[in-house]
């Protein structure tokens, strides 16, 4: 469902953008920015945008979503946990991002990685870890994971119980579609079929 303010669909975050002192953008540290970006995550350099000592923008694999960083004089501090987020699509993408960050990590002790962990709200779980690299801000990357609207055994083996979104490997069926826990809201669907006489 759309919102109002939004007909053409969902505003999205499309960019993060942080300050750094201006040593931090020199040609040697660019360098080493954009290695880690590259290696871990796949984001890379839009070149025709850098200016040394001033400015470095990151294309987070597409074009339309980017981090950009910026020289001052009086660059941006904050806490350790301060942080922006990206999600991905399955515990495996996750899992890699993991791998990557720990093996540039033994290059490079400048990184600061927060191990994957689960947040286990009941009807959803959350993995995530947190990463960190000269930057000022962690990253967080999340997998949502959610559980079985039915717990019965019946029904928790079924594929298709993820509050109405099917298992993209297992297709439901006509069987299953008539299963569904949401009822229609028209009102004739509510109707008891007259038995013939």
């Amino acid at each position: 469902m759309t919102h109002p303010f939004y007909p053409t669909g969902n505003p999205r975050f499309n960019h993060v953008a942080m300050s750094l002192p201006s040593d931090l953008l020199d040609d040697a540290n660019r360098a080493d920015i954009c290695r880690f970006w590259h290696e871990v995550f796949g984001f890379d350099e839009i070149e025709v945008m850098t200016q040394d000592r001033r400015r470095l923008i990151l294309s987070c694999v597409h074009w339309d979503q980017f981090i950009f960083l910026i020289a001052d004089d009086d660059p941006m501090r904050c806490p350790r946990l301060d942080h922006f987020g990206f999600s991905v699509g399955s515990l495996e993408e996750l899992e890699g991002v993991q791998t990557r960050a720990t093996a540039f990590r033994e290059h490079d002790d400048r990184v600061d990685l927060i191990d994957l962990h689960t947040d286990d709200q009941e009807v959803v779980k959350i993995h995530s870890l947190y990463v960190k690299y000269v930057l000022p801000m962690m990253c967080e990357v999340q997998w949502w994971e959610f559980a079985a609207r039915d717990a019965s055994p019946r029904r928790a083996n079924q594929p298709g119980w993820r509050f109405g979104v099917t298992s993209r490997s297992q297709p439901i069926r006509r069987r299953e579609r008539r299963r569904s826990p949401f009822r229609p809201r028209w009102p004739w669907c509510n109707r008891r079929r007259r038995r013939s006489p």
